[in-house]
């Protein structure tokens, strides 16, 4: 009896070596046929159609289960010119290029990305739990339905890198913002970290930006800090596109008039008007009549036309200094024009750089981004349209 139960033990474990060794053949066979049908670089009808085929089969075969989702979802996501070579070659960052340039994209297909793209969904993991950096490769994504909660230090981010990098908010990323569950909190944080620089008057164009911004992605109502800096940047606006020749006793008072309402730092905004009264005086214009609550101002109204001629030769001269470089560099007067918030103005020069560097990308985005900020969806689309059919030209020239 002893022995028999020997006996019988051994074959129950050779029974069950068999077993296994059998269950492990299935599985790579599986697993080489999933090579096989669904490949890089493969038209995903064809795997399709392959996969059915296999299925008719073999019935039972439960190849469909894990490889049949995501043929499926290559094949949906292939019906889109923009997407469809990334998507067959499962190339991701063509696919993050493609999703960036695309203009009039916008799907519920975040399931599908994830699915063939599965970095995606780490990195949008990674976003969530404070890795900003993956802001990157995932601002585009918002096109194809994807929703993700910021966390804390978010708006602290933005701002720090739009203080480092006026382009820093393009089209794809306020679209992202947009579609954020806490969108709102995000805008407040945004907000909240302005104030920290409410006493640094060169960036008061920054701010103005990034109030703008607020505004866009979220429900906040302004500040009295974005009041001030509203009027600030209106004030610099309208002196900047004034002449003394040209400047009315009304004029003027409206200006000195916001001049003294502003409780913000206006040191170099003061120069600017001084300047812009000195031009005046320089014509013969006398201001006597207006007063302002600013002591140097009101010292200055009050001054005649000769004891400004020497100075003002020194001004002008100075004046003049600026105009030339600002005409020699058009970009540096993009980029000043751009953080002012005068977009018809930035729009001027980058036509006028595109005419002598048609194929600037950087460039043409800028200006699609204008018109897009001035209400001209379709020139914007135009625009867009155009970085597309460049960007394919130039990849073709360099492959070639």
């Amino acid at each position: 009896m002893q022995e028999g139960g020997i006996i019988l033990q051994r074959q129950m474990r050779f029974y069950n070596r068999i077993s296994r060794f059998i269950l492990f053949s299935v599985v790579i066979l599986s697993i080489n046929l999933y090579a096989a049908i669904d490949l890089p670089g493969k038209d995903p009808d064809q795997s399709w159609q392959e996969l059915v085929e296999q299925i008719k089969r073999s019935p039972d075969s439960t190849v469909v289960l894990y490889e049949g989702p995501k043929i499926s979802a290559k094949r949906r996501l292939a019906e889109f010119d923009d997407l469809k070579l990334a998507v067959i070659n499962e190339d991701i960052d063509g696919f993050i290029k493609s999703l960036s340039d695309s203009v009039d994209l916008q799907i519920d297909a975040i399931k599908e990305v994830f699915l063939i793209f599965p970095q995606f969904e780490k990195y949008s993991m990674e976003f969530e739990s404070g890795n900003f950096e993956t802001l990157y490769k995932i601002k585009s994504l918002w096109k194809i339905g994807i929703k993700l909660t910021a966390p804390d230090g978010f708006g602290k981010w933005l701002v720090e890198n739009f203080l480092k990098d006026p382009y820093f908010f393009d089209w794809n990323l306020l679209g992202f913002l947009k579609n954020l569950t806490n969108a709102d909190k995000v805008a407040l944080e945004i907000a909240d970290v302005c104030n920290i620089y409410k006493y640094q008057e060169d960036l008061y164009p920054f701010l103005h930006r990034l109030f703008g911004i607020t505004s866009q992605i979220g429900n906040v109502q302004p500040s009295y800090l974005q009041n001030q800096i509203d009027l600030y940047i209106s004030l610099l606006t309208r002196i900047e596109r004034s002449d003394g020749s040209s400047l009315t006793a009304d004029q003027l008072f409206q200006m000195i008039s916001d001049f003294d309402n502003l409780t913000i730092e206006k040191n170099d905004l003061r120069k600017r008007l001084s300047f812009l009264i000195q031009s005046a005086q320089q014509t013969g214009k006398k201001f006597s009549e207006i007063s302002s609550r600013d002591s140097q101002i009101a010292a200055l109204l009050k001054k005649s036309h000769s004891e400004n001629h020497s100075g003002m030769k020194i001004l002008i001269a100075g004046f003049v200094m600026i105009i030339v470089i600002l005409m020699a560099f058009d970009r540096l007067r993009l980029r000043i024009f751009i953080i002012l918030g005068a977009k018809k103005a930035a729009m001027k020069i980058c036509k006028k750089i595109l005419l002598k560097d048609p194929s600037n990308l950087k460039i043409r985005f800028s200006l699609a981004m204008l018109y897009e900020q001035l209400g001209d969806v379709e020139q914007a689309l135009k625009e867009y349209q155009c970085i597309k059919d460049l960007s394919r030209m130039l990849k073709k020239e360099e492959n070639d």
